[in-house]
């Protein structure tokens, strides 16, 4: 067991409320509940402690690691991070904490790469949204929780979007959750942008009823690659055209081709400026972190970080940007919401608008215990012999 002396100062850290307004959303726009003006999202993917096994690893509970990050993100001037993967079991006080009083925000994905929804063969348990709303309950005590993501590039193709439906059955039932705790914390989705299935994934997370829906729908799009693109020949004007008149916030949540480096980030200025402003509101780069794909702003060693080539590059180009909002008070939501996508193979979409049910263990105890056909041994064959009548005892 590790066992660490903590100052007194730093105790008064994890107890207190960090002083961060509360976001909220009005129509297609997120606004600071306190002041009314329209918030945009200059963010950063952030997941550092990228190891080479299966196991999970929770940055906002690593002090340590907040503490040596903190001080690249200020430095950058974000205001919002996207968190991967966290547990709902650890004390996250002291990071959360310190990203407020820095004026930071959190987006965080209720799944991790063992609490999923799997594409291939989808399914959606009680387990399941057992570990969604602990998640719920260890973050969304923080004023700067904002926004939580059911999944992720959950369905990539035409032959499994038919996952789409459990994925949106888990919207449902978590902010059902989020409600009956008394909190106002939005949950979205987040595609990976297939032009195959683009428009009828956009709209199936827009259909339905207010309870079923997406509060928020976000991008993850790599199309900007290098100087030489533009707005128009990025493929940036036909995805924002795409959204006019939405009903709900889009953002971008992974951004930033490095097919030609160093980047210089020039879809930055159009994120930001009049083109995206009125429909998006902005995004987040991809990433914090340098991994083997070499996308990262930072590279981490221990207790040290040191900055990529693509760091100033980044920094230079948020800088530059002032997007222009209005008040919440004078805001009128005037976008439409959307009718759910035809269902079949000609259509490339297999989500059907009627979601799985709620999963609850008390409906599949009660389930059991209509059976009419139970078994009277209640252990196992161990042996050929037991095997070879153990049908017999049914």
């Amino acid at each position: 067991m590790h066992v660490s002396i903590v100052p007194a100062a730093l105790l008064g850290l994890a107890a207190r409320a960090a002083a961060i307004d509360p976001l909220v959303i009005k129509g297609s726009k997120f606004f600071n509940s306190k002041s009314g003006e329209q918030f945009f999202i200059k963010g950063v993917d952030y997941q550092p402690d990228i190891t080479s096994t299966s196991q999970i690893r929770d940055p906002l509970a690593d002090k340590a690691g907040c503490t040596r990050d903190l001080p690249f993100l200020k430095d950058l001037g974000v205001n919002a991070i996207r968190v991967y993967q966290t547990e709902p079991f650890g004390n996250h006080d002291d990071c959360m904490n310190m990203l407020a009083d820095a004026g930071i925000y959190v987006m965080l994905d209720l799944s991790t790469p063992t609490e999923t929804i799997n594409r291939a063969s989808p399914a959606y348990d009680a387990d399941l949204l057992g570990y969604y709303q602990q998640k719920i309950d260890a973050f969304g005590k923080y004023d700067n929780t904002f926004a939580f993501l059911a999944g992720n590039e959950v369905a990539n193709a035409a032959n499994n979007t038919d996952a789409s439906a459990f994925v949106k059955a888990a919207i449902r039932d978590t902010k059902a959750y989020i409600k009956s705790q008394g909190l106002s914390i939005p949950v979205g989705y987040a595609t990976n942008d297939d032009a195959a299935i683009r428009w009828q994934m956009q709209t199936y997370f827009d259909c339905g009823s207010d309870d079923e829906r997406a509060d928020y729908y976000g991008l993850n799009v790599y199309e900007w690659c290098g100087d030489e693109a533009t707005y128009v020949t990025s493929g940036y004007a036909d995805i924002v055209k795409n959204y006019t008149n939405w009903d709900i916030p889009v953002i971008l949540t992974e951004y930033g081709c490095n097919a030609i480096r160093p980047r210089t980030f020039p879809e930055v200025a159009a994120i930001y400026g009049n083109n995206m402003t009125e429909i998006f509101s902005g995004g987040f780069v991809y990433e914090y972190v340098e991994e083997d794909n070499n996308y990262g702003l930072v590279t981490v060693k221990g207790s040290s970080g040191s900055k990529t080539e693509d760091y100033d590059n980044f920094k230079k180009a948020l800088a530059a940007v002032k997007p222009s909002g209005v008040k919440m008070s004078s805001y009128k939501a005037s976008g439409k919401q959307q009718d759910c996508p035809k269902v079949g193979t000609q259509y490339d979409w297999l989500a059907s608008s009627t979601l799985p049910p709620t999963p609850s263990n008390a409906t599949c105890e009660c389930m059991m215990k209509s059976l009419s056909c139970v078994a009277k041994q209640t252990t196992m064959p161990t042996s050929t012999k037991d095997l070879a009548t153990f049908g017999e005892k049914v």
